[in-house]
């Protein structure tokens, strides 16, 4: 009963380990830093996100960057820096998500197929032809 007890333990252990270090490598500082680039890459490819946008929040990004580098200079990252850190990177996330999903969108080639839905930015012809005296 003792052996088996301590078996069923050492598993339980085991499993909470590996979901803790699982949850520990998901949620790492440089995996975050790699998702939200995607995220900026991916918004500028369907054209969510306009080259301004971008480049604004890759800068944001590399303040970031610049940030953590300077935290762990000293070889130990404090509280408080682990937590001004998370807060920059918890804007950069809100405001890549803004840009995702405001109105601004890329403006497209000349040649580039219409997009799907047929909905175009620009009015119909017939709106902003001038009036005639009839």
């Amino acid at each position: 009963m003792l052996k088996s007890l301590s078996i069923l333990t050492l598993a339980l252990l085991g499993v909470t380990t590996l979901s803790h270090s699982a949850f520990a490598e998901k949620n790492h500082p440089l995996r975050r830093n790699q998702r939200q680039n995607e995220r900026i890459a991916e918004g500028v490819k369907s054209g969510e996100v306009t080259r301004g946008e971008a480049k604004k929040l890759g800068n944001e990004e590399r303040r970031i960057h610049r940030a953590e580098r300077r935290a762990g200079r000293d070889g130990v990252v404090t509280e408080k820096e682990a937590n001004h850190i998370d807060h920059m990177q918890d804007k950069a996330s809100a405001d890549i998500y803004r840009a995702k999903h405001n109105e601004r969108e890329r403006p497209k080639a000349e040649g580039a197929p219409a997009p799907a839905g047929g909905g175009s930015n620009e009015a119909p012809a017939e709106a902003t032809a001038p009036a005639t005296g009839q």
